[in-house]
């Protein structure tokens, strides 16, 4: 079988610039959207139980001595090389990490890049959604109208009802000629997620719950009614439960995490 490299990526989950950092990052390697982040700051037996549960291949960090660094030197959490030799190095136009998701897109791929200001108040909010294009490496025309992959500002592409057939976004170009293996008792992470935009750690929570393919909707907690409605175009997932003790009758919720933590009926 060939699959992705899963690599948990360990920084400052409290930083919001070191975050972004490495959603760039993820956001320009095949299957990124599917490797975790964890604060570098945990206890190593805390970080040695994170890359089990989310079976990862390696643990990485750009630099670290100390606990973390000897963590990162074991063997089954080992990365092999550091800065350009990282996972996400690459020099003189050669890769020496993970396989780039550029290797994927080509003249005939329909994909969009959604573009933002970075001061957009919910600019790390998009980055967890949308990825990241500055890292991709490839040519992106900047007309919506032409064929292949290209960039534009969000506004516009929100606007093209005839975008919902596309690649939207680097990191739903990650998943490409990925197949997620069903897990059913992570049925229950499906709904939507309400992001606060000035919280790193609303964006790395809601990031590591939907690494196993899970349907977790991304939305900002402030936002023009445009994006929210574009954000949540696409069907809800739904999670079926019974009442009255297992035995009544089964009821569909969509579960929202965030803002308010509870089950909404679908109607």
């Amino acid at each position: 079988m060939i699959r992705p490299w899963r690599v948990g990526v360990l920084t400052d989950t409290s930083s919001v610039t070191e975050v972004r950092d490495v959603i760039g990052d993820l956001s320009c390697v095949w299957g990124g959207r599917y490797m975790p982040i964890f604060d570098v700051g945990a206890p190593t037996d805390e970080l040695e139980r994170l890359g089990r549960q989310y079976d990862v291949d390696s643990l990485y960090a750009d630099a670290h001595d100390g606990p973390v660094g000897e963590l990162l030197r074991k063997p089954g959490w080992m990365w092999r090389g550091g800065g350009s030799w990282g996972p996400f190095g690459e020099e003189e136009g050669i890769r020496m990490g993970l396989l780039p998701v550029r290797s994927f897109i080509d003249v005939s791929t329909d994909f969009v890049q959604p573009t933002w200001n970075r001061d957009d108040p919910a600019d790390l909010v998009l980055a967890a959604i949308w990825g990241l294009g500055d890292r991709l490496g490839q040519p992106l025309s900047p007309t919506l109208d032409d064929a292949g992959p290209r960039a534009a500002p969000y506004s516009q592409i929100l606007a093209r009802s005839d975008m919902n057939r596309s690649t939207i976004g680097a990191l739903e170009a990650t998943t490409l000629h990925v197949r997620t293996n069903p897990r059913g008792h992570l049925d229950g992470y499906a709904g939507v997620y309400v992001i606060r935009p000035e919280q790193s750690a609303d964006v790395v929570e809601f990031w590591n719950m939907r690494i196993y393919g899970t349907r977790i909707i991304g939305v900002p907690s402030e936002g023009a009614e445009e994006l929210l409605s574009f954000l949540l175009s696409s069907p809800l997932a739904s999670t079926e439960i019974r009442r009255g003790g297992g035995e009544g009758p089964t009821q569909q919720v969509v579960r929202v995490w965030g803002l308010e933590a509870m089950p909404l009926s679908l109607n």
